[in-house]
């Protein structure tokens, strides 16, 4: 309701529809309670699967280095690799100029990846 009372001044429907979507999401995940969603039966996972406990722990990985990113930092490059946004939708979605957002995607995929890196270890 209150991105609602800003349309008319929209320039891009889609990067204000995604920012949109982005602090609703970001508000939802710092409200709910982390758990995993595991088959009911054996049965129900394919032979083929891999192991549930490797696939939990490399959830666990990306969770842990999304989360030492900061949100000044995450968002970008939630947006960007994510979502599929281009640099430009990034800036103005979050509000940015395009060299700030491309700066920001640039430091956010090079501290994800050394937080990454760092907790395969």
């Amino acid at each position: 309701m209150q991105a609602r009372r800003r349309l008319p001044e929209v320039r891009n429907p889609r990067a204000w529809l995604y920012r949109v979507a982005t602090n609703a999401a970001l508000n939802a995940l710092r409200r709910r309670r982390r758990f995993a969603w595991l088959p009911w039966r054996a049965s129900d996972v394919p032979h083929h699967a891999p192991d549930v406990a490797d696939q939990v722990a490399g959830h666990h990985e990306l969770e842990a280095a999304l989360g030492s990113l900061a949100p000044a930092y995450r968002a970008p490059l939630l947006l960007y690799a994510q979502f599929g946004l281009s640099p430009a939708e990034v800036a103005e979605a979050l509000g940015l100029s395009l060299a700030a957002a491309r700066k920001r995607i640039y430091r956010a995929t090079e501290m994800f990846r050394r937080a990454y890196e760092g907790g395969a270890r």
